[in-house]
């Protein structure tokens, strides 16, 4: 089964709402979810209130979801919310265990605002 890669370039906010629950809701299969924050330069609760689903849907059908590459605020932002301790954190996809390149599929989101 292919894994899935889905990279956030700019701000996520209450106007990407849509958005990111059609994106998060597309690797519905894949054994392995990668949600990659490296061009990701702001979020909200929209964004964690998504990220929760994500992983709830993930967990359930016994999948890994990983996050890669958040920013020094990001990574501050998931600590004061505890989200550290729920997420596997990774600099970079290299870190990510049992991720196949040649089966990998990827969605940009690149947000609007």
């Amino acid at each position: 089964m292919e894994s899935y890669v889905i990279r956030l370039e700019g701000e996520f906010d209450l106007s990407e709402r849509h958005r990111l629950a059609d994106a998060f809701a597309v690797p519905s299969s894949a054994p392995i979810v990668v949600l990659d924050l490296s061009r990701a330069t702001y979020v909200d609760s929209i964004f964690l209130k998504h990220l929760i689903v994500l992983d709830t849907a993930t967990r359930l059908r016994r999948a890994r979801l990983f996050v890669v590459g958040p920013s020094p605020a990001l990574r501050r932002l998931f600590a004061i919310c505890k989200l550290d301790e729920s997420f596997v954190v990774r600099n970079s996809l290299d870190e990510v265990d049992g991720v196949d390149p040649a089966r990998l599929r990827r969605l940009t989101l690149i947000a609007r605002s």
